[in-house]
């Protein structure tokens, strides 16, 4: 297998607690993912991200890990998990993990011993430091809010989360943590996984605790988050991981901190040997702030520019994390199958792998829960407190807690119009979207028009052509505010796609006779001749 091979992949990523409960308690599984394989092979990509299903008490919805080579019983057992890869690989799809190694669960075996003193085999596995003046070691916050720092008792110290408390961040200065975590990865690779989504990996090497540059918050915390990102043992360890990575010849994607392209580049170009390509990680709030199209276009240009002649891209624009992409970026009311047919084209039709995470591809939208009680998200909830904080009345936070939640990415898989969605048969752990009804896999599949019948035709379209795949880019019409369009070319081949990204009608000037129309995203699958792009309309051309 060429060692770039995972140019040639379209992922398909699961959040197993929100896919398929197959015994009907409320939560997903590994034998209801099991059940739904040949749907997922049915959308023509090629590989899995299986979000995390490890040991975990849940605090984090499985981010915070308990053991890394135990199967929770939620998910099922060991044996559950065999069967899904043998299924996986036996359908001719990749099997993609999530790594979790910035830190693991308070509930960790290594992080019980390290807690009950200042000299056993595992007092140095995590990141303690003593209290000053009787308070925390420094005035960081956590990135879920309030201090980074939990008071132990029996070692009269503080242990650092960047996360949430039940997340202590492991320390990798120590010899003996690096150890076990290589020799875990090293097993999974021998367990059948072909590659890596790593977690949070920007931030393994601290920040000085005297360091706090950000201006403290109203609660007197600075945030700690890019203070601890990307220092250079960070990039030092990652090229060691990659060594076991390579040696395995397994792909890796990892989830990043950054703020520029020139970061970016250093964690996925080839020549620097950390990542096969990244995963920028930008905070729901963020983006629900600043997100426009003319800013969409300059940064996929930026990034382009940077790693073109070296490196790859993980196309995505939705996740666990983000809230639903048709919401966010899209019109998910007026123009809802238009738009999400829109931003699927945009995704898979430009170089780099792209992403589909579960739901997307019928085109799911924001839960807009009507309680702050029916949101399970840790995150979610420290945000409506730290707005409380900011001056927000309880309506104002809880609008925009509405807006940026994860647990838009996370209600249940939507299959048909019965009770729950078809999800279960039990009230499931996270409120099912009330647009089930119409927005459900058995409807679409019965569309031809659908938003699923569009994903499969678009991936196939993808993966036949290596234009699609490995073809070089070039930007269109870049001073048209709302128009995005680009040409993929590769040999003879020439690609073009072109979308208005708005709610208004647009004209432009091409040369549409000298191409073949292969995808529109209305109904008619017809290109108008008088160069004029209805609403949200995206067309990809082929030249003759």
């Amino acid at each position: 297998m060429k060692n770039d091979w995972y140019k040639d992949l379209v992922v398909y990523q699961i959040y197993p607690r929100s896919f398929m409960d197959s015994n009907n308690d409320g939560i997903g599984d590994l034998k209801g993912i099991i059940s739904k394989l040949d749907y997922i092979k049915s959308l023509n990509v090629n590989a899995i991200w299986l979000s995390p299903v490890y040991l975990s008490p849940f605090k984090d919805n499985g981010y915070d890990i308990s053991s890394y080579k135990d199967v929770s019983p939620v998910f099922g057992t060991n044996e559950d998990l065999k069967e899904l890869f043998d299924g996986i690989h036996k359908r001719g799809m990749k099997v993609i993990m999530d790594l979790v190694i910035n830190h693991t669960s308070d509930e960790h075996m290594w992080f019980k011993e390290s807690s009950k003193s200042k000299d056993n085999e595992y007092s140095d596995y995590y990141i303690w430091a003593d209290g000053v003046d009787g308070k925390e070691p420094n005035n960081w916050e956590s990135c879920f809010g309030g201090s980074a720092w939990c008071y132990v008792e029996a070692r009269d110290q503080y242990y650092l989360h960047l996360f949430s408390k039940g997340q202590p961040d492991l320390n990798w200065k120590s010899p003996k943590v690096k150890k076990d975590v290589f020799d875990m990865v090293r097993w999974w690779c021998e367990a059948g996984v072909d590659g890596f989504r790593v977690d949070a990996i920007s931030y393994l090497e601290k920040a000085p605790f005297d360091y706090s540059p950000n201006k403290p918050n109203a609660m007197g915390y600075s945030f700690c988050m890019d203070i601890c990102s990307g220092r250079d043992n960070t990039h030092s360890l990652i090229k060691e991981l990659r060594k076991i990575f390579d040696e395995y010849n397994v792909m890796s994607v990892g989830e990043v901190s950054v703020s520029s392209p020139e970061e970016l580049y250093k964690y996925s170009s080839d020549s620097r040997k950390e990542f096969n390509m990244a995963i920028p990680f930008i905070p729901p709030v963020v983006e629900v702030d600043t997100w426009s199209v003319s800013k969409m276009k300059a940064d996929i240009k930026a990034s382009y520019e940077i790693l073109k002649e070296d490196g790859c891209w993980a196309r995505f624009l939705s996740n666990h994390d983000k809230p639903r992409q048709v919401s966010l970026y899209g019109d998910d009311k007026e123009y809802w199958k238009e738009s999400a047919k829109l931003l699927a084209m945009i995704t898979h039709l430009l170089p780099g792998t792209p992403f589909i995470y579960q739901g997307e591809e019928i085109g799911m939208t924001n839960i807009y829960y009507s309680d702050l009680n029916q949101y399970n998200d840790i995150d979610t909830k420290n945000f409506f407190d730290h707005e409380i904080a900011e001056g927000k009345s309880e309506a104002e936070a809880f609008k925009r807690c509405q807006l940026i939640s994860r647990d838009n990415a996370r209600s249940p898989m939507q299959w048909n119009d019965t009770k729950y969605a078809g999800f279960s048969k039990n009230n499931p752990w996270l409120g099912v979207n009330e647009n089930y009804i119409k927005i459900n896999v058995k409807a679409e599949e019965n569309d031809s028009t659908s938003i699923l019948n569009f994903y499969k035709k678009l991936v196939s379209i993808r993966l036949s052509n290596e234009a699609l795949k490995r073809g070089n880019l070039e930007f269109l019409f870049e001073n048209a505010p709302t128009i995005f369009a680009y040409k993929r070319v590769l040999g003879e081949e020439e690609f073009v796609c072109i979308s208005n990204f708005s709610e208004s009608i647009e004209t432009i000037d091409f040369p549409f006779s000298n191409y073949s129309v292969l995808l529109n995203n209305y109904d008619e699958n017809l290109l108008t001749q008088s160069n004029t792009f209805k609403p949200y309309e995206a067309v990809l051309l082929k030249r003759k």
